[in-house]
């Protein structure tokens, strides 16, 4: 199994996947002090040892779910900043649901455009890449909540076209069945 450490999205924020917060000495050793979980296929595997949220989405793009993830997990970052500690929020792969998530709260905390968390989580964590029904609900939030869209090619029915955004692979599920190899 290949060790995914959490990218640093902020220095309260970090990403990543069920591999990274399975490893809770790394946690500890980064000093995270809070888990957000957005992953309904993922347990929360220490929590006993750090404050947790779980949010529990459906990987794939089309768990409207996440819109209400994007205030719950702002509120539970914010609650991280006021006591200085540094939280990872994650899902199976790090790569759709918490991601998504991620950007959210960047938007929120930092007042950035869509545009910009999008482009902040990919130069923090390459394989950010959110499914379409994802990147459809992210910008129908912004433009809800902004009167804008900074992305607006991912408010269409095809999200762009079927065409992942710049940078991103075409997006594949990658929920639990996913063979991960085996254990070493």
């Amino acid at each position: 199994q290949i060790h995914d450490s959490p990218a640093e999205l902020r220095e309260y924020l970090f990403l990543g996947s069920e591999d990274s917060a399975a490893d809770g000495n790394n946690l500890e050793d980064l000093g995270i002090t809070h888990v957000l979980n957005v992953a309904d296929d993922v347990e929360c595997f220490h929590a006993h040892r750090f404050e947790y949220l779980h949010l529990p989405i459906k990987d794939g793009g089309e768990d409207d779910a996440i819109f209400a993830a994007f205030d719950s997990a702002t509120q539970f970052v914010e609650g991280v900043v006021s006591k200085k500690g540094k939280c990872l929020v994650h899902c199976f792969a790090g790569v759709n649901r918490s991601a998504t998530v991620a950007m959210a709260v960047m938007m929120n905390i930092e007042g950035w455009t869509l545009a910009e968390a999008y482009e902040h989580a990919k130069s923090s964590r390459p394989i950010v890449c959110p499914f379409v029904g994802n990147r459809q609900k992210i910008a129908t939030w912004e433009k809800q909540t902004r009167e804008v869209c900074s992305l607006p090619a991912w408010l269409s029915d095809d999200a762009g076209g079927e065409k992942p955004p710049p940078g991103c692979m075409k997006a594949v599920p990658l929920g639990p069945h996913l063979d991960k190899g085996p254990d070493v």
